[in-house]
């Protein structure tokens, strides 16, 4: 059983193995702090003693959100689903996320207005509830923006397996001049492969990923990406808790999140004055089956780098640079007024996250994802 003061949370396994969760859950550390409130992670196993509070669920497979939620409600506690949406869970729940409706109604119209109209939609998981709303708001944008020639085979799904979803785009690659991608994994990998295929970003394609991870600002070219703004989220979040636990708890609430697109080199720089979504109201769906979306080995390789260079620090970023460009370990420690042992911790702490044991495997990675330093 939790404390007065505890806010509880559940969180996905799987789910935590991306830098969206870690930013969602440290932002939310910090916003129920300054409520003095302490975030309290439980197991969907343990839920018991929590009659009539409110429990956040953060995580993105449907089919667990869905099964979380019911055992939730049947310790007659109220859920409030994080950054997912609520889809057919059943009105008696509240929830904040993203405008993913809006979001796309933005990088549609941004696109057009950029003079790029042979858009694909690529990288869509059908497991993850936000993913099936952006399916629904591209087709939606699609007969809305009247681009007649868009057929649902402009949707290349991942069932768990990027590679593959590349394979069935390379095909009609050259029927694009735009792609937006479900999420910034995806845009990377669209990018890096495409490449190799002879085609350029942006000349060629324009790339709007999603999620604004740090490799996004790290690759080559840069890629345009949607902001999540995982901190108004925590913060909406924190005020609505704060909320239902000084006043009787409301029957149901959906709030939506604007985004942003961060414009970069992927779209050629190109700037556009709205680029900031409004709230919408949000459709239904079904989703029952099991997400493989991080089960795939170059999704997690993603993330894993993710997560190395979101702990990196300016020394780390400078030992990586400076090994890059040749330098001897001995005068980068010398530069960076450390001891040689010092710098070797650092370098080992880097091998240890990314799972490899010499530098000729850390280059390859860099190279792999145009890693620019």
């Amino acid at each position: 059983m939790t404390g007065k003061n505890n806010i509880p949370i559940i969180v996905e396994d799987k789910y935590t193995v991306s830098n969206w969760c870690k930013e969602t859950l440290l932002s939310l550390k910090k916003e129920a702090h300054k409520s003095k409130f302490t975030l309290e992670e439980i197991s969907a196993g343990d839920i018991g003693g929590l009659k009539d509070k409110t429990v956040m669920i953060l995580g993105t497979d449907g089919a667990w959100i869905e099964k979380t939620i019911q055992k939730v409600l049947s310790q007659n506690a109220k859920p409030m689903l994080l950054c997912a949406e609520p889809m057919d869970f059943g009105n008696n729940i509240y929830s904040i996320s993203p405008d993913r409706i809006d979001t796309m109604i933005c990088c549609i119209r941004y696109l057009l207005e950029a003079g790029r109209k042979q858009i694909a939609l690529f990288g869509i998981n059908e497991k993850a509830t936000s993913d099936v709303i952006k399916r629904k708001a591209f087709i939606s944008c699609i007969k809305e923006f009247s681009l007649n020639s868009f057929t649902e085979q402009d949707i290349y799904c991942n069932d768990g397996a990027i590679d593959k979803c590349f394979e069935s785009f390379l095909p009609s690659a050259d029927k694009y001049n735009a792609v937006i991608c479900a999420n910034d994994a995806a845009a990377i990998y669209l990018i890096n492969r495409i490449k190799e295929c002879g085609k350029t970003v942006p000349g060629d394609l324009f790339v709007i990923g999603n999620g604004n991870t740090k490799l996004g600002s790290m690759v080559s070219p840069t890629l345009t990406t949607i902001t999540l703004n995982v901190i108004q989220v925590a913060h909406h979040a924190i005020r609505l808790y704060r909320y239902l636990f000084n006043q009787n708890p409301l029957h149901s609430l959906h709030v939506t999140i604007p985004t942003e697109i961060l414009v970069r080199e992927s779209t050629g720089g190109f700037k556009d004055e709205q680029l900031t979504s409004k709230q919408s109201d949000i459709p239904k769906n079904n989703n029952s089956v099991s997400d493989k979306f991080f089960s795939d080995s170059e999704i997690r390789e993603f993330f894993i780098l993710e997560n190395m260079f979101n702990d990196c620090d300016n020394i780390d970023y400078r030992i990586i640079s400076g090994l890059m460009n040749n330098k001897s370990q001995e005068s980068l420690a010398d530069e960076l007024y450390i001891s040689i042992n010092t710098l070797q911790y650092r370098i080992k702490k880097m091998y240890v996250k990314l799972g490899i044991g010499r530098w000729e495997q850390f280059v390859k990675l860099l190279e792999k994802y145009s890693i620019k330093l």
